[in-house]
């Protein structure tokens, strides 16, 4: 059930511009479970492809609902209340460190030469948010819009996978931010010439996940502390996407300043990581027991 919530969570927050959803999957403790889930169900040779496969079950069908969820109801709440929201996901990241922290502890301690590896982490965080301000693509017709979906699909697919990468930016950079949530939307309502765009994108992202996936497990068993760092960096540097959030929608806002912040969201999405922490802690024990 964790995993379905889980995969509902990082889809909504997707949804809105500079979430990650691979920090959601962070913060709720599935991160390493996800990337071995993958990893094992590609694996030719393996006796645990079952588990996995339900695992990645779980996962995929909280994420769907939420995409749905995001696509025809939460989205428009979230244009409409963006301030808030932004407020809340800069309580949960911000409030979220301190736990991973806590989280690594045993693979951080006494290794403070490696937290110079946040700095670029928070640098490669900032930079794509300020590349998706440049307009760098801007695919006006159809077939150019379908052939800039596949590399859009292999960048976005980073945001399940890299913990403070947000898949909406990606979006942004590559012009397809409205197109691609009009086009589900499209979909379901049996307009089916917005499939070659989807089909496009639901390719790259595929390829995406198996390299992303592979790099980044690799990272964290070779190199985990360096790995851990960066990933911190990479959320920190998140806040300043969620920052400027409101300028990225369809229907651009002022960016959040002190006037619009909302301190009660902000605690709220502290007393959320609260609750994920909790959760986490009696999923522990009943698994023990």
């Amino acid at each position: 059930m964790l995993e379905f919530i889980g995969g509902l969570l990082m889809s909504l927050g997707g949804s809105v511009p500079g979430v990650s959803g691979g920090t959601i999957a962070f913060l709720m403790g599935f991160f390493d479970e996800m990337l071995n889930s993958v990893n094992t169900f590609l694996s030719k040779k393996s006796t645990q492809k079952k588990k996995s496969f339900f695992f990645l079950l779980r996962l995929v069908g909280g994420y769907l609902l939420g995409l749905a969820l995001a696509t025809f109801l939460i989205k428009r709440f979230f244009a409409e209340h963006i301030y808030p929201v932004s407020s809340l996901f800069l309580g949960v990241t911000l409030f979220s460190v301190p736990l991973i922290v806590k989280e690594e502890f045993g693979t951080l301690k006494g290794k403070f030469k490696e937290a110079l590896w946040i700095l670029p982490g928070v640098a490669a965080i900032v930079g794509l948010t300020l590349l998706s301000e440049s307009g760098i693509f801007n695919a006006s017709s159809q077939w150019a819009q379908i052939v800039l979906a596949f590399p859009a699909g292999i960048f976005v697919s980073c945001a399940l996978i890299m913990p403070g990468v947000s898949g909406a930016a990606f979006l942004y950079i590559f012009g397809l931010y409205e197109k691609f949530y009009n086009s589900l939307s499209s979909l379901a309502h049996l307009d089916f010439s917005v499939v070659p765009f989807l089909l496009s994108m639901g390719l790259g992202a595929v390829i995406g996940i198996l390299v992303v996936v592979k790099g980044v497990r690799f990272l964290l068993n070779k190199h985990r502390c360096p790995t851990i760092y960066a990933i911190l960096g990479m959320m920190l540097g998140s806040m300043h996407s969620i920052w400027i959030g409101p300028s990225k929608l369809d229907t651009p806002q002022p960016i959040l300043d002190f006037s619009s912040f909302s301190i009660w969201f902000f605690l709220l999405g502290g007393l959320f990581i609260a609750l994920f922490e909790l959760s986490k802690i009696l999923v522990r024990k009943k698994r023990q027991k």
